[in-house]
């Protein structure tokens, strides 16, 4: 057990050592957590959060009141160049060679075992009024009752299994045991915090790891920060023997990722390295990173990572077009050269109505959707980079502490702060430098996929009724594609169909009489469907509300 001192030594020089005003008072299970709380920071890191305390109330300070104007007023921020934006949906529709060079080279990274996706789990369900956490959470409305958690394992799953096929095809090598069914090529992390971190993994340990083997699956924690007073900069305290704490931003996921595990993480984590460092060793090169909430998520998508491997990217970030210029969300831009992302209330009303001079499309037209692929050199730099930045986004929040509800200070990290590193990885080809093309966009169909689920029942976006249905509206597509694509007429008898009754079933999708989910082991992207045509047509001539299609042994075998 750590002793008194040896925490006031831990904190000695922060001005924060009234923490362990209470310690000789506290039982040995509340002086256990409280030194794991003091423990969990060095000396200097201490020290250093007080620096970052100064720095964003400095900027908080700065911006009340005036971001937008001075936002709006500022000439140092630019629209994207559109050499660093793969317009993925324009691509396709004109069946540009790129595409499939792009997609070549995704895959590949998946076969070769060097992909992997990462969850940010960390979150509660508390904003959609339930208490689990939110990658348990599955949408009433949609009939699988599949979880958050598996439907993003389904994807890696399937992902990995046309891998698989496509490096069979193109003769290329698989890691050993892999050669069949993918199985183990796509790594998954997920990061999750420390309310929910035993949920979680109890979880995925009742599932089965949702059919992904429990090696290619890594748990790791979101930091967190101590709340501070504003007004004298002390740490505020929950109880005598608890210092208040909250989630350190999804920023803090860098750090997170090269932390090495507590020695009480030790018996799960089965290795004394950070995650990044585990992965690495293993081959992997490129990290596709998504919000857990996102139930459209194309974990593993191939384009994706091919974005980053064939351009030689150290960044690509997804975006979707904005709905209107007056959408509240915010755009990827340059701001003094540099990349990040300007937020809705500082990008002004003049640069939000900004056209295209050729395309006439909005000129802020990247929407952040919080999906990223980072290569490892990057994420490695931008986790040094953590350890010294003092930029913060502070926030004033009231909490609960020892002493009743007080008004505090929480500090968050945004992962996309440190976006604006892409082009200073070292290991970049000639030497790294000023260039653009180590941080690349790529634009995709919000429709296909963006479903978030943040709010409860009766808010205007992002619930799950609002997710369910962009999940309907994209699998109904998908079968409307298939029964589209097959013959007008097959056979006679129970295994075929009539002209009439293709046609019957066509009408009754567009008209949503029927409605259908997809389990994403049967189709990743609407891929594999018209082998299928058959049952589709004939479960679409009487079925009623929303029909679900899951993989069965026929079914394999029929695809």
């Amino acid at each position: 057990m750590t002793t008194k001192d040896a925490l006031l030594a831990v904190l000695d020089g922060s001005g924060q050592e009234h923490i362990l005003a209470d310690y000789d008072n506290l039982s040995t299970a509340e002086q256990l957590i409280l030194a794991a709380q003091v423990t969990s920071f060095s000396a200097a890191q201490w020290k250093h959060m007080n620096a970052m305390l100064k720095d964003s109330l400095d900027h908080l300070n700065k911006s009340n009141g005036s971001a937008s104007a001075a936002a709006a007023k500022d000439p140092s921020i630019t629209p994207p160049p559109a050499a660093t934006i793969f317009h993925l949906p324009k691509l396709l529709a004109e069946g540009s060679a790129e595409v499939a060079t792009i997609r070549a080279a995704g895959m590949h990274v998946i076969a070769r075992g060097e992909g992997a996706a990462l969850l940010m789990a960390g979150g509660s369900g508390t904003r959609l009024g339930v208490t689990i956490p939110k990658g348990l959470f599955h949408c009433d409305l949609l009939p699988s009752g599949r979880s958050l958690f598996e439907y993003h394992c389904n994807r890696v799953r399937k992902m990995e299994q046309m891998a698989a096929a496509w490096a069979r095809d193109s003769q290329v090598a698989v890691p050993p045991g892999a050669e069949t069914t993918g199985r183990g090529l796509l790594h998954l992390l997920v990061m999750t915090s420390d309310q929910n971190d035993a949920a979680t993994k109890a979880f995925f340990c009742e599932h089965n790891y949702f059919g992904l083997r429990p090696d290619q699956v890594l748990f790791f924690r979101q930091s967190s920060l101590p709340c501070y007073d504003e007004k004298t900069g002390k740490v505020l305290m929950e109880e005598k023997g608890k210092i208040c704490v909250a989630p350190g931003g999804n920023g803090g996921l860098y750090e997170s990722l090269v932390r090495t595990p507590t020695a009480a993480a030790l018996a799960s984590s089965k290795s004394e390295q950070g995650v990044l460092a585990q992965i690495q060793m293993r081959g992997v090169r490129y990290v596709q990173i998504f919000s857990v909430d996102n139930i459209l998520a194309k974990l593993g998508d191939p384009y994706f990572f091919g974005v980053a491997a064939a351009r030689q990217a150290e960044v690509v970030v997804k975006t979707v077009p904005k709905a209107s210029a007056e959408e509240r969300v915010g755009v990827f831009a340059l701001t003094d050269g540099e990349w990040g992302v300007v937020e809705y209330t500082e990008i002004g009303t003049e640069r939000a109505l900004q056209r295209d001079d050729v395309s006439g499309e909005l000129a802020y037209n990247c929407g952040n959707i919080a999906s990223h692929c980072c290569s490892v050199d990057f994420l490695k730099l931008a986790a040094k980079d953590m350890q010294t930045s003092t930029f913060y986004h502070a926030a004033r929040k009231n909490i609960a502490t020892v002493n009743g509800i007080v008004p505090a200070i929480k500090m968050e990290a945004f992962i996309f702060d440190e976006f604006k590193l892409a082009k200073q990885v070292p290991t970049r080809p000639h030497g790294g430098g000023d260039r653009l093309d180590a941080f690349q966009i790529m634009q995709v169909d919000r429709n296909a996929e963006f479903a978030p689920i943040k709010n409860a029942e009766g808010a205007a976006t992002d619930t799950a009724t609002t997710a369910a249905d962009l999940v309907l509206q994209l699998h109904t597509k998908w079968v409307a594609e298939a029964v589209m694509a097959a013959p007008e007429a097959l056979g006679t008898g129970e295994e075929g169909y009539s002209v009439q009754d293709r046609a019957t079933a066509l009408q009754r999708l567009r008209e949503g009489l029927c409605q259908w989910e997809i389990n994403p082991l049967v189709s990743y992207e609407g891929e594999g469907l018209t082998p299928l045509a058959p049952q589709l047509i004939r479960r679409s001539l009487t079925g009623e509300g929303v029909l679900s299609l899951e993989e069965t042994a026929q079914n394999r075998a029929n695809m």
